[in-house]
């Protein structure tokens, strides 16, 4: 059995998504009888858009990839793999942490470890001498729990179950890290919640008749 891993150079203009390629598939290439993946790929992104490539362009040109200030490190951080989906930097003392978020759908995306080596790594070729692996934290980020209770009354008994059904979705979707937040581009770092965001919500939903009660 032969284990490794299978890649495509993107030509010019070639649309990749991040569809992720099912365990248990066969695939043939010439001269090669079979391949079976024994194991789903996972990670992957799309390709970058045309408007991430204008904003980043002129941030490399004036930085020549290197990092010295916090905002260049959180830059790099983020383009030191497809998988990163945004990075913060906080500083304490002489000690320099990052925290990295990679790209998921799940509740709460954690990077692997092979991520924050591969990120801490790719910093540290950018990064000034003064700025050593011992000084340089690559963590993966911490989430507070947010409960919500709220009494919604529906404007028909009927329509009881299925509105809390949907009340939960949409406060689901609305509190991903990545793709919820007021502007469906997820939630700044620190960022609270607040109550007057998830009235919003609720009143916007279809079949609820008024909301009391609710608590964050």
């Amino acid at each position: 059995m032969v284990w490794g891993l299978y890649c495509r150079r993107p030509q010019l203009f070639d649309q990749f998504t991040r569809d992720r390629i099912r365990s248990d598939a066969l695939y043939g290439l010439a001269g090669i009888d079979r391949i079976r993946n024994y194991l789903p790929s996972e990670g992957g992104s799309d390709t970058e858009s045309i408007q991430s490539v204008f904003e980043r362009g002129p941030y490399v040109v004036r930085t020549l990839d290197r990092a010295v200030t916090g905002e260049d490190f959180e830059k790099l951080a983020a383009a030191s793999s497809s998988y990163v989906d945004r990075a913060r930097v906080l500083v304490s003392g002489s000690r320099l942490k990052v925290i990295v978020v990679p790209k998921g759908s799940e509740e709460r995306p954690m990077p692997s470890s092979g991520l924050l080596k591969i990120v801490k790594e790719y910093l540290l070729e950018r990064s000034l001498s003064t700025v050593s692996a011992n000084r340089l934290d690559v963590v993966g980020p911490d989430y507070k729990e947010v409960r919500v209770r709220v009494d919604v009354i529906p404007e028909s008994i009927d329509l009881a179950v299925p509105l809390e059904r949907s009340i939960l979705n949409k406060l689901k979707e609305f509190l991903h890290p990545l793709s919820g937040g007021p502007a469906g581009k997820g939630w700044d770092f620190g960022r609270p919640v607040r109550i007057s965001d998830i009235y919003s919500i609720l009143e916007r939903t279809e079949g609820v008749d008024h909301v009391e009660d609710l608590r964050l």
